[in-house]
């Protein structure tokens, strides 16, 4: 049968890596995008940059660590007022 609407859709790969997160860590997956820590006298405008972390470490580079990075970065804009918020 066919799922009534796109909402309904568990991809089987995310389910399956979100399993093995929680089989083998014992935690589910996290993931931040957090500030580079420098000090004051080497920051310019090149530097302010922030570093991807992927909890556990091997989510980088999985299609689930790549979500969590996009639901981040677009919750982080939406935090700024870079989009409409849904009421």
């Amino acid at each position: 049968t066919r799922p009534s609407s796109i909402a309904s859709v568990v991809f089987i790969e995310y389910l399956a890596t979100a399993l093995a997160v929680r089989r083998l860590e014992g935690r589910e997956p996290r993931f931040s995008l957090d500030p580079v820590s420098m000090s004051p006298s080497s920051i310019d405008d090149d530097s302010l940059m922030q570093t991807k972390r992927f909890e556990p470490a091997w989510l980088a580079g999985t299609c689930v660590g790549e979500v969590l990075f996009q639901a981040d970065f677009y919750l982080k804009e939406l935090s700024m007022g870079e989009y409409e918020q849904p009421v």
